[in-house]
């Protein structure tokens, strides 16, 4: 039986987020530094460095394009008014991720 492997990690606050659509964004999650050698099983959370309205956002639990070296998450605000990547930016929004895997 093969033996898991926990891995842990956070983009950088305010930055990689990239418009999808006028009321969404995504951003890609870098996890190569994990060193998985298959596709692990990823858990995504987003996160804010000031108070900020996060709560108000859909979408951080869906993991898109799952790799060993990474995944993809689109998000949009609850409501569907416009998002955009400088609303991340400005709110220091980041991706938390854990994965787990070989």
């Amino acid at each position: 039986m093969a033996s898991l492997k926990v891995g842990t990690g956070s983009t950088t606050p305010g930055t990689g987020w990239q418009i999808y659509t006028t009321d969404g964004i995504y951003i890609d999650v870098n996890t190569s530094s994990a060193n998985f050698s298959s596709t692990p099983v990823y858990v995504a959370s987003l996160r804010s460095n000031m108070i900020s309205s996060q709560w108000k956002v859909d979408g951080v639990d869906g993991i898109y394009n799952a790799t060993p070296t990474g995944f993809r998450i689109y998000i949009r605000w609850w409501n569907g008014t416009p998002m955009t990547p400088a609303m991340a930016n400005q709110n220091g929004w980041s991706v938390d991720w854990i994965g787990v895997g070989s």
